[in-house]
């Protein structure tokens, strides 16, 4: 073999082996780069998840305080609207005692509460204290000659009604409209809604 193609097979050979060379390395590098692809692919989805996981949690929170808030506002709407009509009722109830105060019922009424008292009285004339709202004053003589009592008025209006003291006995019969009408306040409730219906 002449020198010429011993160098032609050897530039042949070499070329070979970094061809060969070349594309394992290549081989190698593309390799490498599609693990190191799929790693980045693999850690952009857990942040993407992660990220959406905190935004969903932000929006929850957000949802949850603003459906707070109007739950909130809604009750107060509510309770005002509710003390509202309570407020109306009660002037409505308020103004139809003052009417019945001047109806013959109203003597009637008071006569009958007397006489629940009196059953109870050891002695009509010293054992009863009876109240009457100064505002009754035009009844309260008929009053005592139809319950044969004394009447005493009352120191503060108590919007009309009657109220009965029996010492002896340790009893109050308490029949004042203010009184009456402030108990039934404090108890008051508007029954309503599907649970009621």
């Amino acid at each position: 073999m002449t020198t010429e193609e011993k160098l032609s097979a050897f530039y042949m050979n070499c070329l070979t082996a970094a061809t060969e060379e070349a594309a394992h390395l290549t081989a190698d590098h593309k390799a490498a780069l599609e693990e190191l692809y799929q790693e980045h692919v693999r850690q952009k989805k857990s942040q993407s998840a992660s990220e959406l996981a905190v935004r969903r949690e932000e929006l929850l929170r957000e949802s949850n305080r603003a459906l707070s808030e109007a739950q909130l506002k809604s009750r107060r709407a509510l309770s005002a609207r509710t003390q509202e009509l309570k407020d109306q009722l009660f002037a409505e109830v308020e103004k139809r005692l003052e009417e019945f105060r001047h109806t013959p019922d109203y003597t009637d009424y008071i006569c009958n509460k007397i006489n629940k008292a009196l059953k109870l009285s050891r002695d009509r004339e010293n054992d009863i204290i009876v109240y009457m709202d100064p505002a009754d004053a035009g009844i309260m003589e008929e009053v005592s000659d139809r319950c044969r009592v004394k009447i005493t008025e009352t120191r503060e209006p108590i919007m009309g009604g009657v109220r009965a003291v029996i010492p002896s006995r340790k009893l109050l019969f308490d029949f004042a409209f203010l009184d009456l009408l402030n108990e039934e306040k404090e108890a008051f409730a508007f029954k309503g809604g599907p649970e009621h219906a």
